[in-house]
């Protein structure tokens, strides 16, 4: 597969992202494959891209893009409601604590404990 790929932090006009092929991989219990046919690049991810904001990404490289839709290539042992070639969309918001006042009143996104897809 081929993505683009961040490495470190620098301005978006000095092109950070370096395209390369990647080993396809496979999901593992409770998984499943995405084939990606659509992700939005928004200001959120230019921010992680300049390194606007400490902290995050958590980890280098990342593979940038949190808005995502595609097709169920695969799937891992265990996983059910899902079938080869559904057509999915993918929540930004990866977790939460689930117990700050936050999640508790629905406000999930404001979560301070919160991940991200990327």
């Amino acid at each position: 597969m081929k993505a683009l790929v961040l490495e470190g932090h620098a301005p978006i006009e000095t092109a950070p992202l370096r395209l390369v092929e990647m080993e396809t991989p496979e999901p593992g219990p409770g998984e499943l494959l995405l084939r990606v046919t659509a992700c939005g690049v928004c200001r959120s991810n230019l921010h992680m891209i300049e390194g606007d904001w400490p902290g995050v990404p958590t980890q280098l490289p990342m593979i940038p893009g949190h808005e995502v839709v595609g097709v169920v290539d695969r799937l891992g042992a265990g996983v059910t409601g899902f079938a080869v070639g559904d057509r999915v969309g993918v929540q930004p918001l990866y977790s939460t604590c689930g117990t700050c006042e936050f999640c508790r009143s629905g406000r999930e996104q404001l979560c301070r404990s919160k991940e991200i897809t990327g």
